[in-house]
C-alpha cells in the first residue's frame, strides 16, 4: 500500500509542477505589468504638462508681441493704434517671435494650423525655414469694439498629443493709449 500511494504522489506531482510554473509565470507578469503602465502614464502625463506649459507660453508670447505693436505705434504718434496688425484685425494671422523677424505678423487664410517651427539649438519658436516642424501651432484674432478704442485680443496655440489636437486659448483686453 506505501509503495502505491509513492507511486500516485510521484505521477499527481510531475504534472502538477507544469501547474505551478504557468501560474507562477502569470503572477510574475501581472507584478511586472502594472509598474510598467504606470511608468508609462506617468511619461505620458509628463509629457503632457511640458507641452501645456509651452503652449502657455507662446500665447502669452503673442499677445506681448501685439502690445509691443500697439506701444509702438503710440510711440511713433501713430493715427491708427493697431497699424501693422492688419491680418490680425480682419481675420486671423500668425505670428513670428524670433529676433528680427522683418514682419512677426503674417497673415493666413483658412484655419491657420501650419505648424509652428522650432530651432533645435536654441528652443526659439518661428517660422524660418531653417527650423525643424514642431507640434504646436499659433494664431491671433484682433476683434475692434464700437468705439474703435479698444480690442479683444485671442491667441489659440494647439498641440498635437498623439491621440488628438490640444488647443489652450487665452484673450486679452487692450486699450488704447491715446484715443482720440
Amino acid at each position: 500500500m506505501k509503495y502505491f500511494l509513492k507511486i500516485l504522489r510521484r505521477r499527481n506531482s510531475r504534472g502538477f509542477t507544469v501547474i505551478e510554473a504557468f501560474v507562477g509565470i502569470s503572477i510574475l507578469l501581472i507584478g511586472l505589468v502594472g509598474p510598467l503602465m504606470l511608468v508609462n502614464s506617468n511619461l505620458q502625463a509628463g509629457r503632457f504638462s511640458r507641452d501645456q506649459i509651452t503652449a502657455y507660453y507662446l500665447a502669452q508670447e503673442a499677445i506681448e508681441m501685439v502690445r509691443e505693436k500697439r506701444d509702438e505705434n503710440f510711440i511713433a504718434s501713430s493715427s491708427d493704434w493697431l497699424a501693422g496688425l492688419g491680418d490680425c484685425t480682419s481675420g486671423r494671422c500668425y505670428v513670428d517671435g524670433r529676433n528680427g523677424a522683418s514682419d512677426p505678423f503674417g497673415g493666413c487664410s483658412g484655419n491657420c494650423t501650419f505648424p509652428l517651427q522650432v530651432n533645435t539649438a536654441s528652443g526659439q519658436y518661428g517660422y524660418d525655414g531653417g527650423f525643424t516642424n514642431s507640434h504646436f501651432y499659433r494664431y491671433v484674432e484682433i476683434n475692434e469694439n464700437g468705439a474703435g478704442d479698444g480690442a479683444l485680443v485671442t491667441v489659440v496655440v494647439g498641440f498635437d498629443t498623439g491621440r488628438y489636437v490640444q488647443e489652450y486659448t487665452t484673450t486679452d483686453y487692450l486699450r488704447d493709449w491715446n484715443p482720440r
